[in-house]
């Protein structure tokens, strides 16, 4: 049965007369009075430090720079509850770890301040890089051809005799080379005023009476005065064709630069059909002033009229000559007024004129 005792000024409550013990309350926890720490400011690096204590030796060493930094009395200490934080707390005092010092620096020798040495010259004792080696040849060697006093050398140094000798022969045959090439491959226009100059020279020493002398490409005729029959087509083969004056012929002469290439009979007659442009009867061989070449007849042509005519190939040079006389083909009343005599002799002269002058012996010259 409950029933309320009473003890002195406090009701204590019971069952069937036992009364049941209750606990005293814990008194509450007093925070921990918090002395003032000594704080330390480093001479170097002017880091603050917070010390639970002073040193034993009065000196501490800063955490960042690691300098020694002298140390007063502290004015107070932290509480032994202080001592019990972590460093998760909010009033850890990171001063109370004692940093190891560094490790004393090891001993490196130091490199050459010669401004003059701008190269790699080797390892220096005690250098930590000395037991290795480079991976490209041997430094030392490199280092020796590129010094200041290697390069100087090397400037002044004179070629050596075989290399000159080398350049020197070089040279010689390139000029033999190009004259060798020059004598086998000459020809083509640039010679022809010069050639043509000793063929027309020849001629020109006695022109007859009625004359006058006509070269293309170093080749040279008499032809007889009078006025031009027809303008011939500029091409390869330069040519002139005239009227006689005297008698009423027709003469035809040109000539142009064939090079090394050889004609045989009929290539000479199919060469005459295509500057004629038309056809040419014959072929027969023939030989003038110690020309040789073919004899055929123009039949047909859209250049000339039908005539006799000759083609030559005198060295490279690829020559025709032709003429229509005035009484061939003519009526019974023109060839008797045709002075037949002066007509054989005008046709002599124009034919037997043929002069070809030497070729030049160069390509360039």
């Amino acid at each position: 049965m409950l029933q309320t005792e009473t003890r002195g000024d406090a009701k204590m409550l019971s069952w069937n007369g036992h009364t049941p013990t209750v606990a005293e309350p814990s008194p509450k926890p007093e925070k921990p009075n918090l002395i003032a720490m000594l704080t330390v400011k480093c001479t170097q690096c002017q880091a603050g430090m917070k010390l639970q204590k002073a040193p034993a030796g009065g000196k501490v060493k800063c955490p960042r720079c690691g300098a020694i930094v002298s140390v007063g009395q502290p004015a107070a200490t932290k509480t032994a509850a202080s001592q019990s934080l972590t460093p998760d707390d909010d009033d850890f005092d990171f001063g109370q770890i004692n940093f190891p010092s560094a490790a004393p620096a090891s001993t490196v020798s130091s490199f050459p301040v010669n401004p003059a040495a701008t190269v790699y010259q080797g390892p220096i004792p005690g250098d930590p890089l000395a037991g290795q080696e480079e991976a490209a040849g041997d430094a030392t060697a490199a280092a020796a051809v590129n010094t200041p006093s290697a390069q100087t050398a090397a400037k002044g140094k004179p070629l050596p005799i075989k290399i000159i000798a080398g350049v020197v022969s070089g040279l010689v045959a390139f000029v033999v080379m190009f004259f060798v090439v020059s004598m086998m491959f000459g020809g083509g226009g640039g010679e022809a005023s010069a050639t043509a100059a000793n063929a027309a020279a020849e001629l020109g020493k006695n022109v007859p009476a009625g004359y006058q002398v006509v070269e293309f490409e170093g080749c040279a005729v008499y032809m007889p005065d009078g006025e031009v029959f027809r303008e011939m087509p500029p091409g390869a083969m330069e040519s002139k064709v005239v009227r006689s004056d005297k008698t009423g012929s027709i003469f035809f002469f040109g000539a142009m630069d064939n090079g090394k290439m050889e004609l045989d009979d009929e290539q000479m007659r199919k060469k005459a059909k295509r500057f004629v442009a038309g056809d040419v009867l014959g072929g027969t061989p023939t030989e003038r002033n110690g020309y040789k070449g073919i004899k055929g007849r123009v039949s047909v042509s859209a250049m000339l009229p039908d005539m006799t005519i000759e083609a030559y190939l005198a060295d490279e040079r690829y020559i025709l000559i032709g003429s229509q006389p005035a009484s061939m083909g003519a009526d019974v009343e023109t060839q008797m007024s045709i002075d037949r005599a002066a007509e054989n002799e005008e046709q002599k002269i124009f034919f037997d004129s043929l002069k070809v002058g030497p070729k030049s012996g160069g390509l360039f010259f």
